[in-house]
């Protein structure tokens, strides 16, 4: 699935088993010479600070040894209102839209979409030829 797209949005934790998890990731992608673009977000941060230390030793580490660069967009906020919202189920977005969770998960959004705008997309179509493809060879 991830070959079909034109770029990947790789979610973490600050917990090591997240952050080992992902870099097996990013070695078996690179393993299968996929060279994509990847995202970063760092999710459940207790801090600011806390997601700018992980994702840039996160980074530092996959450059100096898959010599592959990742864009960090962005970090979500550990919240208790997230879990509120799933036991209510609904959205946390939309149960709390001025929360710090809910702003971070707009930014990221905003991050991508002025990305979107500023290149050309194959869209729905380009993504299905590449899912196919695939599964023809």
């Amino acid at each position: 699935m991830i070959k079909s797209t034109d770029e990947t949005i790789l979610v973490i934790t600050p917990e090591p088993t997240s952050i080992m998890d992902a870099y097996s990731l990013i070695k078996i992608m690179d393993d299968n010479s996929f060279r994509k673009k990847i995202n970063l977000v760092v999710n459940q941060t207790t801090s600011e600070q806390e997601g700018d230390n992980v994702s840039q030793r996160f980074e530092t580490v996959v450059k100096k040894f898959l010599d592959f660069k990742i864009r960090t967009i962005g970090y979500v906020p550990y919240d208790i209102k997230v879990i509120r919202a799933v036991k209510s189920k609904k959205p946390f977005t939309i149960l709390y839209p001025r929360s710090k969770v809910s702003r971070s998960v707009a930014d990221i959004a905003d991050i991508l979409l002025r990305n979107k705008e500023e290149k050309k997309s194959s869209g729905v179509a380009g993504f299905f030829n590449k899912l196919a493809g695939i599964f023809s060879t």
